[in-house]
């Protein structure tokens, strides 16, 4: 697994002392690699790997932990994106971590630490994944063989995870295409402004551009855009647009209207 030698330092060394915790929060953002890092996590403490299927629900919790109470080799049991979780898989959790098997270590993987109860995050050891550095993510684009537009990947992709969306189209379209949304989004009629969503992933298991990286691009090219003209509307676009971007980190949120309610923004701002 590429980065994260600090994360793994720490770790490494609890292992080693034999004091991993019993119960662990990983936070990391979408795409930063935290079901790589448990497969890390359980190779190096000689751990069988849990995989919770990650619908999070009650009935998959429960038969978590009925299987948590027979499994005897030391295991390490990983329940992924638990931003999900309803209350009810919450409190369910809640009563093995309290007192968890002795050959178990539960490992709970989150984008935001504040979407678990408070007495969840009381009984847990909390670790956050370092931010990749942009020789890390060129060297995870070189591992995955990429070579063409890599200037696009170093300036875009935060993360492994966004490497390998970009990675799924052509980033040199994207790229374009986006320039083309700015330079056109506003003066178009209503039916056809609302067509450039078809060129998105909105839904889930849908093929297209990633929303967020979409909205990376066009805040790019909003900046680039004002420096060459110093028309005040590219910087309305970079205000419409960066609050969006952050939203698309809320829990079970709706790409679709989020993207309809910033195309009305936008088209307001720039009318």
């Amino acid at each position: 697994m590429i980065g994260q030698n600090d994360l793994k330092t720490e770790l490494g060394m609890l292992i080693e002392n034999n004091q991993l915790p019993k119960f662990i929060i990983i936070t990391g953002r979408k795409g930063s690699g935290r079901k790589l890092f448990c497969n890390w996590l359980s190779e190096v403490s000689n751990n069988q790997f849990y995989y919770v299927l990650p619908d999070v629900k009650v009935d998959t919790i429960r038969q978590m932990i009925d299987d948590a109470y027979t499994i005897k080799d030391s295991t390490l049991m990983v329940i992924p994106d638990a931003d999900n979780m309803s209350l009810s898989s919450k409190n369910a959790i809640l009563k093995i971590v309290e007192e968890p098997p002795k050959n178990i270590t539960f490992v709970m993987t989150l984008r935001d630490i504040n979407n678990t109860l408070e007495t969840i995050k009381s009984r847990a050891a909390v670790f956050s994944m370092d931010v990749y550095k942009p020789h890390e993510i060129e060297l995870y684009c070189k591992e995955k063989g990429i070579t063409d537009n890599l200037d696009l990947y170093m300036e875009f992709c935060e993360t492994p995870g966004q490497v390998d969306l970009f990675n799924q189209c052509n980033p040199q379209e994207m790229y374009d295409y986006t320039q083309l949304v700015i330079d056109n989004i506003a003066e178009v009629q209503s039916a056809n402004a609302f067509k450039s969503s078809n060129k998105l992933a909105l839904k889930a298991d849908s093929e297209g551009y990633d929303l967020g990286l979409f909205w990376k691009i066009f805040i790019s090219l909003c900046m680039k855009d004002y420096m060459e003209t110093h028309i005040h509307k590219y910087i309305q676009g970079i205000t419409v647009t960066s609050p969006k971007l952050r939203e698309l980190n809320r829990v079970n949120v709706n790409k679709q209207h989020l993207y309809d309610s910033w195309l009305f923004e936008i088209r307001e701002a720039w009318y």
